[in-house]
């Protein structure tokens, strides 16, 4: 599956990839940057939130299962903190929040 993000500027449009996967983190770089994107990786959860706080980015691709912070936890506390940046939720498999 193409990750697609033509709606986005393509002026080089900053991506924050949070990903603690290297390989995984490495493919998604290589695929954006080969789309004129440019791109921040972040391995843990603490990294990415303090990066995507401070930093202007026009997207975030998020990891759910990430070391320190998860992603779910990630996500909340970026729209807690009115960070309306949209967000693309990755995961390996899907468990139930209840």
């Amino acid at each position: 599956m193409a990750l697609n993000l033509t709606h986005l500027p393509s002026t080089r449009s900053r991506v924050l990839v949070v990903e603690d996967e290297p390989n995984m983190a490495v493919v998604l770089e290589s695929g954006l940057e080969d789309r004129n994107y440019s791109v921040t990786l972040a391995g843990d959860g603490v990294q990415g939130f303090d990066l995507a706080k401070t930093e202007g980015f026009a997207a975030i691709i998020l990891e759910v299962k990430l070391p320190l912070l998860d992603g779910y936890s990630v996500a909340s506390l970026l729209r807690a903190h009115g960070i309306a940046t949209p967000i693309l939720i990755l995961t390996a498999g899907i468990r139930s929040r209840t």
